[in-house]
């Protein structure tokens, strides 16, 4: 059985951008002035400098080169800022208010503290290569922020378009949190009046997936008739390159996944048990 928790989800106010100032960090602050244009919501910008140590005496942080470098960055910011507003700003109803900061220590550590401690409910954040699979893209920081992120992630490949978010897919493993994580993700992204497609690969033979998969179904159609939702199912092969095709077939905008089904990202995104991705992906990847 399948449950529904009778709790508010607060709206999003504001998203959290970290950025190294790469070409897909600029992809990633546009991408996130769209979405917050959508959801009425303010950007913060990022940027993290692991601090310089004095090669003379290791312990010892060389201050002035560290303050040298955040300097720097702080002019970088204003010139990464501006570039990202006006590519955009023509296109949106809402501009949102874009503020920046730079801080200092380990990227991941710094990133997912500030989401903690500024209590931001949405992190937007990018990956570099045009020839990104969705192995790589949880790799590096984007990986230890996912893991461990208090907040909804989008990692946004540096190939994907820039448009709405029409069309999402929430790949399912059939647990039973599902019921619970497609209502967030439909709050989530109420202002964008998505279709959701839920979609489960698995082995056909195998005995009770399709009557989970219907017994999903059947709880939406009672308790959230409204929600443009679809059901699939399909014959697992390879479930990245499952995926991916599943994304081009339906003209998927978002690719949606539950992060603490470990068992589902391992069969993804770990290299012992998949191939490599057979070709990049375009498509935007909320890990709630």
């Amino acid at each position: 059985m399948f449950y529904y928790k009778k709790t508010a989800m607060e709206k999003i106010q504001k998203i959290l951008v970290p950025t190294d100032f790469s070409q897909a960090a600029q992809h990633a602050f546009v991408y996130a002035l769209r979405m917050a244009d959508r959801l009425e919501a303010s950007v913060h910008l990022l940027h993290v400098i692991y601090p310089q140590v004095d090669s003379f005496d290791a312990p010892i942080i060389a201050t002035q080169a560290t303050r040298a470098q955040i300097d720097a960055a702080k002019e970088v910011m204003i010139t990464f800022s501006d570039a990202g507003i006006a590519e955009v700003s023509k296109e949106l109803t809402h501009e949102a208010e874009v503020t920046s900061s730079v801080e200092v220590g380990s990227a991941v550590a710094v990133i997912n503290s500030v989401a903690e401690k500024e209590l931001f409910p949405l992190i937007i954040m990018g990956t570099r290569g045009e020839h990104s699979t969705l192995e790589k893209l949880l790799g590096t920081v984007a990986s230890g922020v996912v893991g461990h992120a208090p907040c909804p992630v989008v990692v946004v490949p540096e190939t994907a378009g820039l448009k709405d978010i029409l069309r999402v897919a929430y790949a399912t493993d059939l647990q039973l949190a599902d019921s619970y994580e497609i209502w967030r993700v439909a709050k989530l992204l109420a202002p964008f009046h998505t279709i959701m497609h839920v979609v489960h690969f698995g082995d056909q033979e195998k005995k009770g997936a399709a009557p989970r998969l219907e017994e999903l179904e059947s709880f939406f159609q009672d308790n959230a008739p409204a929600l443009q939702i679809q059901f699939h199912q399909f014959a697992q092969e390879e479930l990245t390159d499952d995926i991916n095709a599943f994304a081009d077939q339906y003209g998927i905008d978002l690719l949606v996944m539950y992060r603490t089904h470990r068992s589902f990202p391992d069969r993804l995104f770990h290299r012992s048990r998949t191939k490599a991705m057979s070709k990049k992906t375009k498509v935007p990847l909320l890990v709630m």
